[in-house]
């Protein structure tokens, strides 16, 4: 055999090969074609592919078994996911978007009001504009954010950042790792960092900021009462308006006021000053 015959010969070879395999291709692709299930369709350019899908709305799109896009561009995306409103977006199984614009990404994840977002697994946007970001997220409330793993935002305007951070009342603010805010216009910044009352402000690692308007400022630092101030690192004032300033002072009382660098006042309206 020349080499022009066998270099005719392999070439067949290759041609009945590519044949072949675009025979079986195109045979799967009818049997998945087959096998896929139409759903209901109800409106201009309306798309629902799976059993028992719906999407009933101008360019309404559900994908998935049990699928159900209602809405003007709504799209639901995902075995068991809801998108209802006009440009609602669920995507993922058993994620529910409902209101305009709401969106929810993720498994199990939901958004409830309009603009609403939930991303990640099991993660809830309930409230206008609230936004849920990380697995088990949670905020609840009008523009509430929470972001970060199990991080919870409760109350308008309430924000938590950090994993496992909690925000509990209206424009409540925790930032950092297992930061905790409660009480309306509360603050905590920092890992772990504390402020519970109304108005408390905590700043610092392991901060406590305990009582209507208490401020704790320094790591570890705790203000333990109405108007408690303390400031400094490890800075302890307990007691309404008690004051301990400086690093390590401690004023202990009702108008307590410790100033200094391990400053001691203990006892209503005592007065220390130190280094």
């Amino acid at each position: 055999m020349s080499k022009f015959e066998r270099d005719l010969s392999f070439t067949q070879m290759i041609l009945s090969g590519t044949a072949l395999a675009t025979l079986l291709l195109m045979s799967s692709a009818s049997a998945w074609a087959a096998n896929v299930q139409a759903g209901t369709e109800n409106g201009a350019n309306a798309l629902a592919v799976g059993k028992t899908s719906v999407a009933d709305g101008a360019n309404a799109t559900a994908v998935g078994e049990n699928a159900n896009a209602t809405g003007a561009n709504a799209t639901a995306t995902g075995q068991n996911s809801l998108a209802s409103g006009s440009d609602a977006t669920a995507t993922g199984a058993s994620s529910k978007a409902a209101g305009s614009y709401a969106t929810a990404v993720g498994s199990i994840s939901n958004a409830s009001g309009e603009l609403a977002t939930a991303t990640g697994f099991a993660s809830l946007a309930n409230g206008e504009y609230a936004t849920a970001t990380g697995a088990l997220g949670g905020a609840n409330g009008r523009s509430a954010t929470a972001t970060g793993y199990f991080s919870k935002a409760n109350g308008a305007l309430a924000t938590a950042t950090g994993s496992f951070s909690r925000a509990t009342g209206d424009a409540a603010t925790a930032t950092g790792q297992g930061s905790f805010a409660n009480g309306a216009n509360a603050t905590a910044t920092g890992q772990n960092a504390n402020a519970t009352g109304a108005n408390a402000t905590a700043t610092g690692q392991n901060s406590l900021a305990s009582g209507k308007n208490a401020t704790a400022t320094g790591q570890s630092s705790v203000a333990s009462g109405d108007f408690a101030t303390a400031t400094g690192q490890g800075s302890n004032a307990t007691g309404a308006n008690a004051t301990a300033t400086g690093q390590a002072s401690w004023a202990n009382g009702k108008l307590a006021t410790a100033t200094g660098q391990n400053s001691f006042a203990n006892g209503e309206y005592a007065t220390a000053t130190g280094q």
